[in-house]
């Protein structure tokens, strides 16, 4: 017989988030015209974006915050794989095959990369759910590079696009005016 385990991570809603790279160091990155501060907004959805797609593409945390994991598992598998790095387990909850809500108090866990959650309960529990901080404090530097090579792909592309209209512009009023 094979156990299988599901499950669903999702982030905590309205934490504030410190993206791990300033606007002018994006700007700096990707040779952006100094002193042109009414792209900031702009620049920073671009940072955003791309440390939301690298954490999708890496499966791990880049900015510590909080979040839920909810596991459907079967006794004796109780270990619970959690989004990496792990910092911090904040509770870890049973439901019976009823229902009903069990504090889990007998747990331990692995931090960083191992991210797990070793749970000790008897078979009567069918699903937890875990509360926990994953994430790093200070990005490493190959992914705040990783972020700014993003950024600057996305500032290129959009500038040469911008580029390439114009100059599709420029060849149709060329062609019908003179």
């Amino acid at each position: 017989m094979r156990l299988t385990m599901t499950t669903y991570t999702e982030e905590i809603d309205g934490q504030e988030i410190l993206e791990p790279i300033e606007i002018d160091t994006v700007k700096k990155y990707i040779g952006y015209r100094p002193n042109a501060g009414e792209d900031d907004a702009l620049i920073g959805r671009s940072i955003t974006t791309a440390r939301s797609r690298l954490e999708d593409r890496l499966g791990r945390a880049i900015v510590r915050r909080q979040f839920v994991t909810r596991a459907y598992i079967s006794p004796p598998n109780n270990i619970i794989q959690l989004r990496p790095p792990l910092r911090n387990v904040l509770s870890v909850v049973g439901v019976d095959a009823g229902g009903n809500e069990i504090e889990i108090t007998r747990y331990n866990f692995r931090p960083d990369d191992g991210a797990c959650v070793f749970v000790d309960v008897d078979a009567s529990v069918r699903s937890f759910i875990v509360t926990y901080e994953s994430g790093y404090d200070d990005a490493p530097p190959n992914i705040k590079s990783a972020i700014m090579m993003l950024c600057k792909a996305e500032y290129e592309r959009s500038t040469d696009d911008v580029i390439g209209q114009l100059r599709n512009e420029l060849k149709r009023y060329w062609k019908e005016n003179i």
